[in-house]
Protein backbone atom coordinates (compact mmCIF):
# COMPACT_ATOMS: atom_id res chain seq x y z
CA UNK A 1 0.00 0.00 0.00
CA UNK A 2 1.24 3.04 -0.61
CA UNK A 3 1.35 5.69 1.96
CA UNK A 4 2.22 8.85 -0.14
CA UNK A 5 -0.46 11.54 -0.80
CA UNK A 6 -2.83 11.02 -3.34
CA UNK A 7 -2.56 13.28 -6.33
CA UNK A 8 -3.84 16.91 -6.08
CA UNK A 9 -7.71 16.79 -7.22
CA UNK A 10 -7.47 12.87 -7.52
CA UNK A 11 -10.55 10.83 -5.94
CA UNK A 12 -9.80 9.69 -2.35
CA UNK A 13 -11.62 6.25 -1.94
CA UNK A 14 -13.80 5.70 0.99
CA UNK A 15 -11.41 3.57 3.58
CA UNK A 16 -13.63 2.95 5.95
CA UNK A 17 -11.03 2.13 9.09
CA UNK A 18 -9.02 5.13 8.27
CA UNK A 19 -11.43 7.40 7.77
CA UNK A 20 -13.40 6.20 11.34
CA UNK A 21 -10.26 6.38 12.92
CA UNK A 22 -10.23 10.21 11.92
CA UNK A 23 -13.76 10.96 12.71
CA UNK A 24 -13.24 9.10 15.93
CA UNK A 25 -10.04 11.57 16.40
CA UNK A 26 -12.33 14.35 16.43
CA UNK A 27 -15.12 12.56 18.74
CA UNK A 28 -12.82 11.64 21.23
CA UNK A 29 -12.12 13.83 24.41
CA UNK A 30 -8.28 14.41 24.66
CA UNK A 31 -7.86 14.12 28.23
CA UNK A 32 -10.38 13.33 31.12
CA UNK A 33 -10.99 16.85 31.64
CA UNK A 34 -13.59 18.52 29.62
CA UNK A 35 -11.75 21.30 27.99
CA UNK A 36 -14.25 22.88 25.68
CA UNK A 37 -15.67 24.41 29.03
CA UNK A 38 -12.84 25.69 30.50
CA UNK A 39 -10.62 26.42 26.77
CA UNK A 40 -11.23 29.19 24.22
CA UNK A 41 -9.18 26.85 21.73
CA UNK A 42 -11.76 24.08 21.66
CA UNK A 43 -10.28 20.41 22.48
CA UNK A 44 -13.13 18.23 23.14
CA UNK A 45 -16.17 17.48 20.85
CA UNK A 46 -17.55 14.58 22.35
CA UNK A 47 -20.60 15.85 24.14
CA UNK A 48 -20.50 12.51 25.77
CA UNK A 49 -18.19 13.64 28.01
CA UNK A 50 -20.04 16.54 29.08
CA UNK A 51 -23.49 15.59 29.30
CA UNK A 52 -22.81 14.26 32.53
CA UNK A 53 -21.46 16.66 34.09
CA UNK A 54 -23.71 19.82 32.65
CA UNK A 55 -26.39 17.58 31.33
CA UNK A 56 -27.46 17.05 27.66
CA UNK A 57 -29.11 20.39 26.31
CA UNK A 58 -26.12 22.63 27.80
CA UNK A 59 -23.64 20.32 26.55
CA UNK A 60 -24.93 20.08 22.99
CA UNK A 61 -25.25 23.51 22.58
CA UNK A 62 -21.74 24.48 23.89
CA UNK A 63 -20.21 22.05 21.74
CA UNK A 64 -22.55 22.24 18.52
CA UNK A 65 -21.59 26.02 18.99
CA UNK A 66 -17.54 25.93 19.25
CA UNK A 67 -17.54 23.80 16.60
CA UNK A 68 -20.01 25.77 14.14
CA UNK A 69 -17.64 28.38 14.71
CA UNK A 70 -14.74 26.42 13.87
CA UNK A 71 -15.99 25.22 10.84
CA UNK A 72 -17.36 28.30 9.70
CA UNK A 73 -13.80 29.85 10.24
CA UNK A 74 -11.97 27.01 8.99
CA UNK A 75 -13.54 27.46 5.53
CA UNK A 76 -13.40 31.28 5.65
CA UNK A 77 -9.33 30.86 5.79
CA UNK A 78 -9.06 28.26 3.23
CA UNK A 79 -11.49 30.66 0.99
CA UNK A 80 -8.88 33.43 1.73
CA UNK A 81 -5.92 31.22 1.10
CA UNK A 82 -7.41 30.97 -2.77
CA UNK A 83 -6.51 33.40 -5.87
CA UNK A 84 -9.30 34.70 -7.80
CA UNK A 85 -12.88 35.68 -7.84
CA UNK A 86 -15.20 34.58 -5.06
CA UNK A 87 -16.38 31.93 -7.51
CA UNK A 88 -12.88 30.90 -8.90
CA UNK A 89 -12.52 30.10 -4.97
CA UNK A 90 -15.38 28.21 -4.55
CA UNK A 91 -14.28 26.14 -7.90
CA UNK A 92 -11.16 25.50 -6.48
CA UNK A 93 -12.11 25.06 -3.00
CA UNK A 94 -14.82 22.26 -4.09
CA UNK A 95 -11.87 20.97 -7.02
CA UNK A 96 -9.02 20.75 -4.76
CA UNK A 97 -10.13 20.41 -0.65
CA UNK A 98 -13.60 18.89 -0.49
CA UNK A 99 -13.82 16.77 -3.64
CA UNK A 100 -10.68 14.73 -3.27
CA UNK A 101 -12.09 14.27 0.51
CA UNK A 102 -15.69 13.25 0.01
CA UNK A 103 -14.40 10.60 -2.76
CA UNK A 104 -16.50 7.71 -2.71
CA UNK A 105 -18.29 8.23 0.32
CA UNK A 106 -21.48 9.50 -1.15
CA UNK A 107 -23.39 8.47 -4.23
CA UNK A 108 -24.76 11.12 -6.27
CA UNK A 109 -27.50 11.77 -8.77
CA UNK A 110 -26.74 14.78 -11.37
CA UNK A 111 -29.80 16.43 -12.26
CA UNK A 112 -28.21 19.28 -14.05
CA UNK A 113 -24.45 20.81 -14.32
CA UNK A 114 -24.28 23.30 -17.10
CA UNK A 115 -21.30 25.61 -16.02
CA UNK A 116 -23.57 27.85 -13.74
CA UNK A 117 -25.28 25.53 -12.48
CA UNK A 118 -25.28 22.75 -10.54
CA UNK A 119 -27.94 20.18 -8.93
CA UNK A 120 -27.90 16.88 -7.46
CA UNK A 121 -29.23 14.85 -4.85
CA UNK A 122 -26.58 12.59 -3.02
CA UNK A 123 -28.25 9.35 -2.21
CA UNK A 124 -25.92 7.34 -0.28
CA UNK A 125 -23.81 9.39 2.67
CA UNK A 126 -21.42 7.01 4.07
CA UNK A 127 -20.77 10.03 6.68
CA UNK A 128 -24.20 9.48 7.84
CA UNK A 129 -24.32 5.95 8.29
CA UNK A 130 -20.96 6.36 10.93
CA UNK A 131 -22.76 9.58 12.50
CA UNK A 132 -26.41 7.37 13.00
CA UNK A 133 -24.40 4.64 13.98
CA UNK A 134 -22.79 6.39 16.64
CA UNK A 135 -26.29 8.03 17.54
CA UNK A 136 -24.91 11.25 17.09
CA UNK A 137 -26.66 12.84 13.85
CA UNK A 138 -26.73 16.39 14.76
CA UNK A 139 -22.72 16.57 15.60
CA UNK A 140 -22.81 15.02 12.15
CA UNK A 141 -24.44 17.39 10.70
CA UNK A 142 -22.16 20.36 12.62
CA UNK A 143 -19.14 18.65 10.87
CA UNK A 144 -20.01 17.71 7.88
CA UNK A 145 -23.41 18.93 6.05
CA UNK A 146 -23.37 22.50 7.61
CA UNK A 147 -19.97 22.30 5.38
CA UNK A 148 -21.53 22.93 2.63
CA UNK A 149 -23.12 25.94 3.48
CA UNK A 150 -19.49 27.18 4.46
CA UNK A 151 -18.04 26.32 1.54
CA UNK A 152 -20.90 27.79 -0.49
CA UNK A 153 -20.14 31.03 1.31
CA UNK A 154 -16.32 31.38 -0.36
CA UNK A 155 -17.72 31.73 -3.39
CA UNK A 156 -19.72 35.15 -1.95
CA UNK A 157 -22.69 35.87 -3.95
CA UNK A 158 -21.61 34.18 -6.93
CA UNK A 159 -22.29 31.24 -5.50
CA UNK A 160 -25.93 29.47 -4.15
CA UNK A 161 -26.66 26.50 -1.72
CA UNK A 162 -29.70 25.24 -0.99
CA UNK A 163 -30.57 21.99 0.49
CA UNK A 164 -33.53 21.29 2.44
CA UNK A 165 -32.80 17.88 3.62
CA UNK A 166 -29.92 15.29 4.48
CA UNK A 167 -30.01 11.96 4.97
CA UNK A 168 -27.54 12.71 7.72
CA UNK A 169 -31.36 14.02 8.96
CA UNK A 170 -32.97 11.11 8.49
CA UNK A 171 -34.21 11.92 4.55
CA UNK A 172 -33.89 9.50 2.08
CA UNK A 173 -31.61 12.11 -0.13
CA UNK A 174 -30.19 15.31 0.15
CA UNK A 175 -31.04 18.11 -2.51
CA UNK A 176 -28.45 20.25 -3.51
CA UNK A 177 -30.06 23.11 -6.14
Amino acid sequence: MNDSAPAKGASVPWNRPVQAAAIERILLPRSETCTCLTSSNFHCSKRSSCRPRIGKDKADKIVGDALRKWARDLYHRIGESKTGTPRQKWDTVWAEDMRPRIGDAVDRDMLKDDGTVCECNVTDCQYAEFFRALGESELGSILLCDSDFHVAAVGGPDVECKRTQTIMQGAAYCDFR
